[in-house]
């Protein structure tokens, strides 16, 4: 998936319904003193905008998993009736491990997954990150690969990777046979086994990126501190810089246009209600 030119005035748009799903979701977290961070772009633009970086099309989130499960069932009873939470395997042909707040009566249909029959409204994301005991050795790399190929064999089963694509497709097709609520249980039982143990790491196993790249040293994300996006006050990990450069390396330097990656849309409404 690569960047699609989405033009100035339909951006503009989307910013601030993403800002405002942001604000909600900042309220009840505050309210109920829940600990998450800006991760990916948000924390970028944050760092170099104060805002959107220009061509990012969503807002990305991080959360402990303890706050991550808390606030999933805080915000199934306290979420504004404009929104919707898409958690975990709530919703029927739900394809992801993370969670998403979507906005009632809009549309951002993303070009991977045009094909699948589910909720689509404007978004942004919220990602689980999991206590493990170090960020090396085989059997940290062994639970990653084996999470990494149940969630693409998710992803091919709803055809939004091909079997071309997939890096273990042997194990992908033995793993396809079973019933997505199945991999989905498998899943999470291997992404939140070692959550009661006192590990100084914690990792995103549905990153974009490797899982050396998505695990860091706990101090570097909490205590969070503050930062201002979009007028706003958010909170940001403890060692920003260290968290971003582990990823992305020189994050100041803005990549080539090839490389600004975002979603695809291939359609965005502000308003279903009235389209025809």
């Amino acid at each position: 998936m690569t960047y699609k030119e989405i033009d100035n005035k339909t951006m503009k748009k989307l910013h601030t319904v993403e800002l405002e799903i942001l604000k909600e979701f900042d309220r009840i977290c505050k309210k109920n003193k829940l600990c998450y961070f800006a991760v990916g772009g948000t924390l970028i633009g944050t760092m170099k905008y104060n805002g959107f970086i220009p061509w990012d099309d969503d807002v990305d989130i991080g959360m402990p998993r303890e706050d991550y499960d808390k606030f999933i069932e805080i915000a199934k009873k306290e979420l504004n009736d404009k929104y919707f939470i898409q958690s975990g395997y709530d919703y029927k042909n739900n394809w992801v491990a993370f969670t998403k707040i979507r906005k009632k009566n809009t549309l951002a249909d993303e070009a991977s997954i045009a094909h699948i029959d589910y909720p689509k409204g404007i978004f942004i994301d919220i990602f689980p990150y999991d206590k493990v005991k170090k960020n090396n050795g085989f059997l940290f790399k062994l639970r990653g690969n084996i999470i990494r190929t149940i969630i693409e064999t998710i992803l091919y089963k709803w055809k939004t990777k091909k079997l071309s694509q997939l890096r273990r497709k042997g194990l992908s097709l033995i793993l396809s046979i079973f019933s997505n609520k199945f991999l989905h249980k498998i899943e999470q039982y291997l992404m939140t086994k070692d959550n009661n143990k006192d590990y100084k790491y914690l990792t995103s196993y549905c990153g974009a990126y490797t899982l050396a790249k998505e695990t860091h040293i706990n101090s570097n994300l909490v205590p969070t501190k503050t930062g201002t996006f979009e007028g706003m006050t958010i909170s940001i990990p403890n060692n920003y810089d260290a968290f971003l450069t582990q990823i992305y390396g020189d994050y100041r330097k803005d990549p080539p246009k090839e490389k600004r990656v975002n979603h695809a849309m291939v359609n965005i409404s502000f308003d279903t209600s009235k389209d025809e």
